[in-house]
């Protein structure tokens, strides 16, 4: 929850006496009156911007809004921007108006609006704002209702002035409302401020979402991030989170209150859906039943793929740096012209599912990559772009600009660029199983320990491939020392070495220019291929045998266990247990459906 609120020092252009909030987190909005007042007297950390910057104080105040000396306009606490039901009791779907008819914007408030609330099941509540009144609701809309249960939620409507409020009944605590900011409705803009009840926040593709910046979504589908805001709350030790539907370009501030503030183009309807979680993993189920991955890529998708984005590219430059990549026994699967004309080493098209993939690239699905070694306007040292290679092969896309490729670099770097692809082939049918699956791919330390959210925002660069192997790879030049936080006790991947659990620093790690350190968690099984000098294309690699690599936990000194499983194709799945007798037991489950 937000931290106690102190009374202000008034301030010569304050019009109303600063009061004190004792009840802040709780009540703000929920007084029991008719009429919608406000007070300017509310901290400075929880001030909303009014319309748009450097009004004056005159033009400020005939918005409705607060003025202070240092020449900001903001938001009275509640707002007089708000929308009131026409009727004494809310139903779902009631005929909603504004309380002010013009919007600090200088543009009409929408005359009407609706409002519909639905429990889709125990964990999520999804709340509509829509133009018209035809909407499926679960909820009775001929009855009047102040309360809505959902599991361990309670959602209560505020009526006449329309304010929500959700509780997590077992913690005790709100953990989403909409009475601490306006709701501001055009024909084609929007601006709701959210409150989520949390003390840090990540999402829209960022470990650690700061006070006082915007992100800017462009739509939800091609935007380059889930848009989802999660957060945890200190108190109740808990994971929530809420997911917009955006249909055009949406800007969300995150004030340093931790208010959320989203702006949005508006088309007559805007959604979101409210995720209680109360883990990481459950936040991820959530959000993957409302972002399903379909997609499910042909396996030589997760090869190495090279585009040439020179302006003067053509099909006879294509061809002949084909030519000088197969003399060099350089690993790739395609080759393209600009993301547009392709040729696959295995099997031949042109376009096709791999510019599907490309396209994917920018996209919200998980089959993602990124520029290796930048674009190509962009200059990079050898050092970065060895470090580049490194990290791009952790992800399941791995594309790289043709003057970028392993031949065109140094001997030294060459060798370490096809290790680096040789790895990542290595682990190809692990990072295949977490697709097929749509699993968490990338992971923040606190998805599996909880104690590490204390060290997100300074030990960002490590994280978890799924749920076995952590990896802690070199983002900078000239690095010789990184810090590593060991929640419990692991092992280096390649070579076996055992590293300590780490509780109260993080342990000092030495790297050289061709480490990426990968380390496998106790009591996990991870498969590998054997992947050969002279193999070129991941297709060649899915032919080779595999062996397994496991790091026992042993609970007890004679109790010791490690487990691990693949899924090829959906409905296909390998699994594997080992334990002191290092005795391992196989066995797949095929289905059929």
């Amino acid at each position: 929850m937000p931290p106690p609120l102190r009374q202000r020092e008034p301030t010569e252009d304050t019009d109303i006496n600063e009061v004190d909030f004792p009840e802040f987190d709780k009540k703000i909005g929920h007084a029991p009156r008719q009429l919608l007042t406000g007070t300017c007297g509310h901290p400075t950390l929880y001030h909303i911007q009014c319309g748009f910057p450097n009004s004056t104080k005159e033009e400020c105040h005939n918005l409705g809004c607060c003025y202070t000396s240092l020449s900001t306009c903001y938001h009275s606490l509640p707002s007089e921007h708000q929308y009131q039901s026409v009727q004494s009791e809310w139903r779902n779907g009631t005929l909603l108006t504004p309380t002010r008819n013009q919007t600090p914007y200088h543009k009409p408030a929408s005359p009407k609006i609706f409002i519909h609330l639905r429990v889709l099941n125990q964990s999520r509540i999804q709340l509509t704002l829509d133009t018209t009144a035809n909407q499926p609701d679960t909820t009775s809309s001929d009855q009047p209702i102040s309360t809505v249960n959902a599991g361990d939620l309670q959602a209560k409507i505020y009526s006449p002035t329309f304010f929500v409020e959700v509780s997590n009944v077992t913690a005790g605590e709100i953990i989403f409302s909409t009475a601490r900011g306006p709701l501001v409705v055009t024909e084609n803009f929007f601006e709701w401020t959210l409150h989520l009840g949390v003390d840090s926040m990540f999402g829209l593709g960022e470990a650690v979402l700061e006070p006082g910046r915007k992100y800017l979504l462009f739509n939800s589908q091609n935007a380059s991030a889930v848009p989802a805001v999660m957060g945890y709350n200190l108190q109740s030790q808990q994971y929530n989170g809420v997911v917009f539907t955006t249909p055009g370009l949406t800007e969300i501030e995150i004030v340093r209150s931790r208010l959320i503030v989203v702006r949005s183009q508006f088309t007559g309807s805007f959604q979101l859906e409210l995720l209680s979680g109360p883990s990481p993993a459950d936040l991820h189920r959530q959000l993957k039943t409302i972002n399903q991955n379909q997609y499910r890529p042909p396996f030589w998708a997760y090869g190495v793929h090279v585009c040439d984005h020179a302006r003067n590219a053509s099909v006879k430059t294509v061809r002949e740096d084909i030519q000088r990549l197969i003399n060099s026994g350089v690993m790739f699967d395609s080759h393209c012209i600009n993301d547009d004309l392709f040729w696959l080493s295995d099997p031949p098209a042109i376009g096709g599912e791999l510019e599907q993939t490309i396209l994917l690239l920018k996209g919200r699905i998980s089959f993602i990559g990124t520029p290796i070694c930048g674009n190509a306007r962009d200059n990079v040292t050898e050092e970065l772009c060895i470090r580049w290679y490194q990290f791009g092969s952790l992800l399941p896309l791995f594309k790289v600009s043709s003057d970028r490729t392993a031949n065109r670099f140094s001997k030294f770097a060459e060798r370490i660029m096809h290790a680096t692809i040789r790895n990542r082939f290595a682990l190809i049918e692990y990072f295949n199983s977490l697709i097929v699956t749509d699993s968490a791919y990338l992971r923040p330390m606190f998805y599996h320990y909880e104690e590490a959210r204390n060290y997100t925002a300074e030990l960002w660069e490590q994280f978890m491939i799924g749920d076995s192997l952590l990896v802690v790879p070199v983002l900078l030049p000239q690095m010789t020392q990184i810090d590593i936080y060991f929640p419990e006790k692991f092992y280096e991947l390649w070579a076996g070495e055992e590293l300590p659990q780490t509780k109260d620093r993080p342990l000092s790690y030495t790297v050289v220019e061709s480490d990426l350190p990968i380390f496998i968690r106790p009591g996990r099984i991870v498969a590998l291929r054997e992947v050969l000098a002279e193999l070129i294309s991941v297709d060649d690699v899915r032919l080779q045998p595999m062996h397994l690599i496991g790091a026992l936990s042993c609970p007890r000194a004679t109790s010791c266990t490690s487990t691990g499983s693949l899924v090829f194709v959906e409905g296909f799945e390998v699994r594997f247990h080992a334990n002191l007798n290092e005795v391992f037991e196989l066995y797949s489950d095929i289905n059929t459906k």
